[in-house]
């Protein structure tokens, strides 16, 4: 099961997650991953669409395109007339104009933005309107959510600042 290697449950405490192992035995591994997988989403194939295929759009699509089978990027979205019709790797990029006919098409079922901030509001609304089911936004904004679309916003800069702090602050290891 591919990914469930990145689980990190605080202190152990696989107990939030219903019934797992033998009390005082301890977990049978195959079947934790398994099940864990399984309420993870991880054990069938989301698909991808992403939109916007600048740098950020294209690192991503070939990022989540790379040996990876819960997430499939099954097409791109991008206004620039230059990119329309030509491909990162394996992943085609589509007008705008098509975004509701190729989320039917590829069934695309999780969009990920990175646009710049002032289209991704409206952008962000077409998507939920033509099927898509959740986002992971990447413009710098905060956008007006729909309910029940899940939507993560990824600021790369509270990730900066808290590295930032956490250097601050960091005693020195000692030598060994």
């Amino acid at each position: 099961m591919q990914g469930i290697h990145h689980l990190v449950v605080e202190n152990g405490d696989l107990a939030q997650f219903g019934e797992f192992g033998t009390r005082g035995v301890g977990y049978e591994i195959d079947q934790l991953v398994e099940r864990l997988s399984s309420l993870l989403g991880l054990d069938r194939t989301h698909t991808i669409l992403i939109v916007g295929a600048g740098n950020l759009g294209s690192a991503l699509a070939r990022f989540l395109s790379f040996d990876d089978r819960s997430f499939r990027v099954v097409a791109a979205i991008d206004n620039d007339p230059a990119k329309i019709g030509r491909k990162i790797g394996d992943v085609a990029i589509y007008s705008p104009n098509d975004l509701a006919e190729v989320i039917a098409r590829t069934k695309a079922e999780i969009a990920v933005l990175a646009v710049p901030p002032e289209p991704a509001q409206e952008i962000y609304d077409r998507l939920i309107e033509a099927g898509i089911k959740a986002v992971l936004n990447f413009a710098p904004t905060r956008l007006s959510r729909r309910d029940g679309v899940p939507t993560k916003a990824v600021d790369l800069r509270i990730f900066l600042e808290e590295l930032g702090y956490q250097l601050q602050n960091v005693s020195p290891t000692p030598e060994t």
